[in-house]
């Protein structure tokens, strides 16, 4: 029989394994450029400087808390993946809110929301604003579905009945880029970018009802949701992505 000492240590190397399983979820990412105006290249993006427009979506609600949690996730992951961003002239989503107005700025956005396109009165509206910066990106969340799938098997661990459950999750992610000149008003980069993202997680419960629903909300509270992928992790390894395929450019 086990004592209070090896109890301790088999109950801590139990929590090991749990976080190890949980660690991380693969991202499988493709890349569709849509259109691509030949003139337009990477260094003229850092020379003609750029703002950053925000994140838009009509498949999941955009409300302004929601709206200003992405757009500071999507800029500030361009300024730290971007070479020489320091160098950039890049005017933040909230900086571009300051300059044009609050009424101007979610209008654009709402527009954006609903039509996936910028009109050409905006974009030339954006460049008597600004006259300094040429380019504006925009994040559009096309497409999100997550698919859960769970596996229960029934074991027996030192005399008793258990229940190991097998979680694994599916996090599926479409999100297009539009690159506008201001000076031309005119869109010279479209670019769709697609993350599966896949995560696996095992725990195991005793297989009564209530031991089991004791042992699931330990369980939680100590490791969070199993198998859990946040929106923020997927979008983030996007953003990194099309840095790298803009620096190709």
């Amino acid at each position: 029989m086990l004592n209070l000492k090896h109890k301790t240590a088999l109950f801590f190397l139990c929590l090991l394994t749990l976080v190890l399983l949980s660690c991380g979820a693969s991202h499988h990412i493709r890349t569709d450029q849509i259109y691509w105006a030949g003139d337009f290249t990477y260094s003229q993006l850092k020379d003609g400087g750029g703002i950053v427009g925000g994140v838009s979506s009509n498949v999941i609600e955009m409300t302004y808390t929601v709206r200003t949690e992405h757009n500071s996730n999507f800029y500030e992951t361009l300024i730290l993946e971007m070479k020489e961003a320091q160098t950039i002239h890049i005017m933040s989503p909230e900086q571009l809110l300051e300059h044009i107005g609050r009424q101007n700025y979610f209008n654009m956005m709402g527009n954006f929301d609903d039509e996936g396109l910028v009109d050409e009165g905006t974009l030339q509206f954006l460049a008597d604003t600004i006259p300094d910066v040429q380019y504006l990106l925009l994040a559009y969340i096309a497409d999100e579905h997550i698919i859960d799938d769970e596996y229960d098997e029934y074991i027996k661990e030192g005399g008793e009945s258990k229940v190991e459950t097998d979680y694994h999750k599916t996090y599926l992610l479409t999100v297009e880029f539009h690159i506008y000149d201001l000076h031309q008003a005119a869109l010279v980069w479209r670019q769709i970018i697609y993350n599966r993202a896949e995560k696996s997680d095992s725990r195991t419960t005793r297989s009564g009802c209530v031991e089991g629903c004791i042992d699931s909300i330990f369980q939680a509270v100590l490791f969070g949701e199993p198998a859990k992928i946040e929106r923020k992790e997927v979008l983030v390894k996007i953003y990194k992505k099309l840095v790298k395929n803009l620096e190709k450019a």
